[in-house]
């Protein structure tokens, strides 16, 4: 999906579902960061097993190791 959309616009952002800001204009930077480097990816605190729900895993038959 993401391909998708990348070939049809010059610039596409993609947030996790659980991704807080505090700060009102944090999108907003983030925004003109990566559309300047090109490219932006950012490490975020948490395993995927903690951001995750069980129902997840169940569903796709994957045990969360």
């Amino acid at each position: 999906m993401f391909q998708l959309v990348a070939r049809e616009y010059p610039f596409v952002t993609w947030l996790d579902a659980s991704m807080r800001f505090i700060k009102p204009d944090t999108v907003t930077q983030l925004v003109a960061l990566g559309k300047r480097l090109d490219l932006l990816v950012m490490n975020g605190g948490g395993s995927i097993i903690e951001r995750t729900l069980p129902q997840t895993f169940d569903y796709f038959g994957e045990d969360p190791c």
